[in-house]
């Protein structure tokens, strides 16, 4: 028994510490974004909302999109309704009929590897005017300064530009699903700037419409539940184009949670199916986390003493607090992390689901399609 609690302190204390290195590694991967940008304020985008029974969330999406501060005649706004079966066009129309700036679309059905919201990006697409492209979702809201702090990094060499984005906060659900999302979108920021890119997210993400023929659209792309992940990698392994993930507090995007545990449970599905086209390097790091959360929970159910996995446990805590307080310190958010021991119970309890469902959990379900 002694030589068995032995060899696995030696284990658990053998995988902590690739943990630490790790999340030490990711901390510093936030504060190493290229600063240097250029002063672009004349480059015209287009913005892109794809809207699937959205008519609870559309009107605050709009209503910040028609605030931005750029000059009005260097932005146009396409709202593609991709089949909703609500009010969600209706409220488009009566929008565009009083803001010039917004153009509705209609998606029409299509097959292969243009599906779901990845068929109503691309015919939005086809149709902007401009090269810079700007997405969001229809359940979001963006700041007043999100196109002109996103312009100035778009020098000549960059194709694609992912960024931040938090949750709307009204109860301790929301706060921990709002600290995930920070997990994720910090360790997607980090290992970027490390140029080590392992994921994005499509409400807040940009990229060269350029870019974007280059690669062949979604049409080229295989078709993956993760459609911004996918296109990210396509247009960065062409090895044509710089890519980047500044954490600029002005690029800041803000989503609605989600309302249920149904709903976030097939969110965290559909990111996870996704999560299996990462790179190894990443389903490395997934790994890691994996087995020394293992360990550690193995480690307080064997009868000896709990000395060792307490201290353990203290230290994750702490190293888990201070990644989450760089990366919201950025953003002068820190107010969030009065959910960080809610978060840190589902963190340890979706880190453990996260592979089964992923593997055995059937077809993904989202927004009212099967993929």
């Amino acid at each position: 028994m002694i030589m068995n609690f032995d060899l696995l302190n030696i284990i658990l204390l053998f995988f902590f510490i690739l943990y630490f290195i790790q999340s030490i590694i990711l901390i510093y991967g936030l504060f190493i974004d290229d600063k240097t940008f250029v002063e672009n304020l004349n480059e015209p985008v287009s913005i892109i909302v794809a809207a699937r029974n959205e008519e609870l969330n559309i009107e605050q999406c709009l209503n910040s999109l028609i605030k931005i501060d750029y000059p009005k005649n260097l932005f146009e706004i396409i709202i593609v309704d991709d089949g909703s079966t609500d009010k969600t066009a209706e409220i488009i129309h009566n929008y565009a009929k009083t803001n010039p700036n917004i153009r509705y679309l209609s998606s029409i059905p299509s097959s292969g590897n243009l599906k779901g919201k990845a068929n109503a990006l691309d015919q939005a697409i086809k149709i902007t005017s401009h090269d810079i492209i700007m997405i969001t979702d229809a359940d979001c809201e963006v700041k007043p300064t999100w196109v002109s702090h996103t312009v100035k990094y778009f020098d000549e060499s960059v194709g694609v530009l992912a960024g931040f984005t938090l949750l709307k906060i009204k109860n301790w659900f929301d706060g921990l699903q709002s600290l995930d999302w920070t997990y994720i979108l910090s360790l997607s920021a980090s290992t970027i700037n490390l140029k080590i890119p392992l994921s994005c997210i499509g409400n807040n993400y940009c990229f060269r419409k350029t870019a974007y023929n280059e690669v062949g659209g979604y049409t080229a792309i295989k078709f993956s539940v993760t459609e911004d992940y996918s296109l990210f990698k396509a247009i960065i392994n062409s090895g044509k184009w710089k890519y980047r993930f500044p954490m600029d507090k002005n690029r800041l995007v803000f989503s609605q949670p989600s309302p249920t545990w149904k709903i976030l449970f097939q969110q965290k599905r559909r990111w996870a199916v996704g999560g299996l086209e990462m790179k190894l390097s990443g389903i490395l790091m997934m790994t890691i986390a994996f087995i020394f959360h293992l360990l550690l929970l193995i480690s307080f159910f064997n009868n000896s003493n709990f000395i060792i996995p307490f201290f353990i446990l203290l230290s994750k805590i702490i190293i888990d607090f201070l990644y989450l307080f760089s990366s919201l310190g950025l953003f002068n958010y820190k107010s969030q992390l009065k959910y960080f021991i809610h978060f840190q119970i589902y963190f340890i309890i979706s880190l453990f689901s996260t592979p089964f469902t992923a593997i055995f959990g059937g077809k993904v379900k989202w927004k009212g399609r099967e993929f």
